[in-house]
């Protein structure tokens, strides 16, 4: 089974995840207060044991709003508490690379 999302475009297709222990997760671009939200989904296995932090919060108003853009080709949308989020969580000096979640 493959998952969709909305998207400003087509619909944005995940890949299927293929066993018990997979996950997907953000690797979430630095940026600073006025970049627009970047990233890069992955599938990983938890067997492997990946570094990652996970991200816990009330999902709120499920209008979707706003806008990431994921792997430089496709923007979806995601609503304004999880936008919130992703801005404050991420790294704004691009030295310091992506964050994980």
């Amino acid at each position: 089974m493959i998952d969709d999302m909305e998207a400003s475009g087509p619909a944005y297709l995940f890949e299927a995840l293929t066993g018990f222990h997979e996950i997907r997760l953000l690797q979430l671009d630095p940026g600073g207060a006025d970049d627009q939200l970047s990233g890069r989904l992955q599938r990983v296995n938890l067997d492997g044991k990946p570094f990652y932090e996970a991200l816990s919060y009330e999902w709120g108003n499920p209008e979707k709003t706003h806008k990431i853009s994921l792997e430089d080709r496709l923007e979806i949308f995601i609503n304004k508490s999880l936008w919130h989020a992703l801005r404050d969580l991420r790294y704004e000096i691009r030295a310091h690379g992506s964050r994980i979640l």
